[in-house]
């Protein structure tokens, strides 16, 4: 990421999830803080800790939440256009990035728009998305436990503009 540019919204996990939570249902597993068995060994730039799937169970899910209303300024119901930046690890597993609507009176049942699946190695790789911003949506990151390897990210980032 440029060093120019404006970060809206940061999260190294270090002191916690930040406005992220993990989503109370309609997942199988949770993400968790810290360094995980079998998962790197540190974070993404050395950092004590990063957020994982916490779970060894094949093919069990987790999904991190955030609601734009959390982290749009007060004045504000729209950002627009953003750069998702993040660090990733995911073994054998994968990492969604999911923009959700929430439903309205004339759209009972939006869809989910999964914006990328990003898989990556038991190394960190950076990685950005192109994501909508505004207080009608939320983001979802969802962690898919592969055969081998954790799903872990960490140094997430959101800057204006396209990618």
């Amino acid at each position: 990421m440029s060093r120019n540019c404006k970060k809206e919204f940061t999260c190294d996990f270090e002191s916690g999830f930040c406005d992220w939570a993990n989503q109370p249902i309609d997942d199988a597993a949770n993400w968790a803080i810290g360094v995980a068995s079998g998962g790197p060994s540190s974070g993404a730039k050395g950092s004590a800790s990063y957020a994982y799937v916490d779970s060894t169970s094949n093919s069990y899910n987790a999904k991190l939440i955030l609601p734009w209303e959390l982290v749009l300024p007060l004045d504000k119901t729209s950002i627009g256009t953003m750069c998702l930046h993040l660090s990733f690890q995911t073994g054998s597993g994968s990492l969604k990035v999911i923009e959700n609507v929430y439903p309205t009176a004339s759209n009972k049942n939006p869809q989910q728009n999964v914006k990328a699946t990003l898989q990556g190695s038991g190394t960190w790789v950076d990685g950005t998305v192109l994501v909508e911003v505004d207080d009608k949506r939320q983001l979802t990151l969802e962690g898919v436990v592969g055969g081998s390897g954790r799903v872990a990210i960490d140094n997430i980032a959101f800057v204006k503009g396209r990618c």
